[in-house]
């Protein structure tokens, strides 16, 4: 996909940097963070399909990390 020479990126503060490393593991293996959000129904997936995903990145090596809000929770739990 063309990019228009943009580029994403983001800032991180000091602060929550230090916090980060204080709660994720050193690895070499790559780490990847799902985020299931049910508040856009029409671009959601059902839970079956973020854990098998995540399986399926799992068992490449990957850290697999899931965020998201407690009232997700529900929808979303095995």
């Amino acid at each position: 996909m063309p990019t228009n020479g943009l580029e994403p990126s983001f800032s991180v503060a000091e602060v929550d940097l230090l916090k980060s490393q204080q709660i994720v593991l050193e690895t070499v293996s790559p780490s990847v963070v799902l985020h299931p959000d049910k508040s856009a129904p029409r671009r959601c997936w059902s839970g079956q399909k973020f854990a098998a995903v995540g399986n399926a990145l799992a068992k490449t090596g990957a850290q697999v990390v899931i965020t998201g809000i407690e009232q997700d929770y529900d929808w979303y739990k095995p």
